[in-house]
């Protein structure tokens, strides 16, 4: 999604996990949450205003290692939790709304704030776009069945 009046783009993606809110949440706000399915080192300090930082080692097919922190700026138990990060294209906000709904989480993810004129390779966001949304099928792969990202063999 493009904003206009800023001059910015955001990633916006949903998924529904069979799993009870409390549950993702938690799993989204613990290191243990984050390095289950995820991250391979995550150090959070739990509240609004509190730090946050990820580390991938040997991440993916290309096998990167990544470190990325930031702020939180929202934890609303059960409700929302978002953090600033600095991405290689410049700083956004990752927003996780969470809402009850049936049997399951309904999970709706935006990761705003990329600028415009600080994009110089559109890929990169494109690759913003089609990472959270694998993030987000890790993560319900996770929640509903325990289901883990092995590490990628390497030739």
């Amino acid at each position: 999604m493009i904003n206009s009046t800023t001059a910015s783009l955001t990633v916006e993606c949903s998924t529904f996990i069979k799993a009870h809110i409390h549950k993702v949440f938690q799993t989204l706000t613990t290191p243990q949450g984050w390095n289950a399915w995820f991250t391979k080192e995550m150090f959070i300090e739990p509240r609004k205003g509190g730090k946050i930082e990820f580390v991938w080692r040997d991440w993916g097919a290309n096998h990167v290692d990544i470190e990325d922190g930031g702020t939180i700026t929202a934890f609303e138990p059960n409700s929302k939790f978002a953090f600033t990060w600095h991405s290689d294209t410049s700083p956004t906000t990752v927003t996780f709304n969470l809402r009850q709904l049936g049997n399951g989480t309904l999970v709706n993810l935006t990761d705003a704030g990329y600028k415009l004129e600080q994009i110089t390779d559109q890929s990169g966001f494109a690759d913003c776009c089609c990472g959270w949304g694998e993030a987000l099928t890790l993560l319900k792969f996770y929640c509903e069945y325990g289901i883990v990202f092995g590490t990628v063999p390497r030739d």
